[in-house]
């Protein structure tokens, strides 16, 4: 069984996921070319895997498995905020909720988790963890290799627009 804190803890993750796919979700047709739509298309991807993940451990306990309208609205109000800034901006904003406020929560709540949610936990902290390096990644210039460590975490990963004939498209 869980207390309330861990309760709150694991609403929070999935409602976090909801957040971050309608955010990327809504940058997707304002981005510029095939590269950062495929960059901002995995982590949409990611975001999405991993509320799917998520969902049954919240079942499990009794917790609402609906998505907040609230945390959607606000993802995609992010989304629209960011629709007009550059790539550089995108990517500056990114690191800084993942690294500045989502990373260090993931952290908390691993360190709140009894021994059957360690394995979730963790899988929470390395995914904010690999949102946050893309960001960095991204911000120094380092684009051939940005989403990598994105890429294992997926089940159903996208395919890369440099092959002939592939393009994300909006």
């Amino acid at each position: 069984m869980i207390n309330d804190r861990q309760r709150q803890a694991l609403t929070e993750l999935y409602q976090g996921e909801v957040l971050g796919e309608a955010a990327f979700d809504a940058i997707m047709p304002h981005l510029e070319d095939d590269r950062q739509r495929y960059v901002v298309a995995t982590m949409l991807q990611l975001e999405t895997e991993t509320k799917a993940r998520l969902r049954p451990i919240a079942a499990l306990y009794g917790l609402e498995v609906t998505e907040d309208p609230a945390q959607r609205a606000a993802g995609a109000g992010l989304g629209a905020e960011l629709a007009r800034a550059t790539w550089q901006e995108k990517m500056q904003v990114l690191s800084d909720i993942t690294g500045g406020t989502y990373l260090p929560r993931y952290q908390e709540f691993a360190a709140l988790a009894g021994p059957e949610d360690a394995e979730i936990t963790g899988y929470m902290v390395e995914h904010e963890a690999s949102l946050f390096e893309v960001a960095k990644r991204e911000l120094a210039g380092h684009t051939a290799n940005s989403v990598e460590l994105v890429l294992p975490q997926l089940r159903y990963p996208l395919p890369v627009p440099s092959a002939p004939g592939i393009a994300v498209k909006c």
